[in-house]
């Protein structure tokens, strides 16, 4: 006989896997929905130039953020948002909940995709997924 159960366990992610899942949203994921990625808040971290990630999976990995319009609203006005540490929190969470396939093919298989990527920046900056 099965039992149903929910079992819940905090987790630690490091600093890469969410640099990897940002790469794939900025790299292809999202780009469908998302456009003029700039830099927002500096990173509270010195600058290290032999760093391997570009500005735009660092900042918001290391204090600061980015922010980026979204172009699918048809209005004169596109809003925008902002990517940082919090936004970051949320969406894994979000993620996790939610997509645990979607979590469990980047954490657990190392199977992620520009899907991923952006199933997860959309649950970082929506708390869901908007667009399909």
């Amino acid at each position: 006989m099965l039992v149903p159960c929910t079992v819940t366990q905090d987790i630690e992610i490091n600093s890469d896997a969410v640099r990897h899942l940002l790469t794939n949203a900025f790299e292809g994921g999202s780009d469908y929905w998302m456009t003029n990625l700039k830099q927002g808040r500096p990173s509270t971290l010195e600058e290290d130039e032999s760093s391997e990630w570009h500005w735009r999976v660092l900042l918001p990995t290391t204090g600061g953020s980015v922010t980026f319009d979204d172009v699918e609203p048809e209005t004169a006005e596109h809003p925008t948002y902002t990517l940082d540490e919090n936004a970051i929190s949320r969406g894994l969470t979000m993620l996790a909940r939610k997509y645990p396939t979607h979590f469990a093919d980047h954490f657990y298989r190392d199977n992620s995709d520009a899907d991923t990527g952006d199933v997860f920046l959309q649950c970082c900056i929506f708390g869901d997924i908007t667009y399909a």
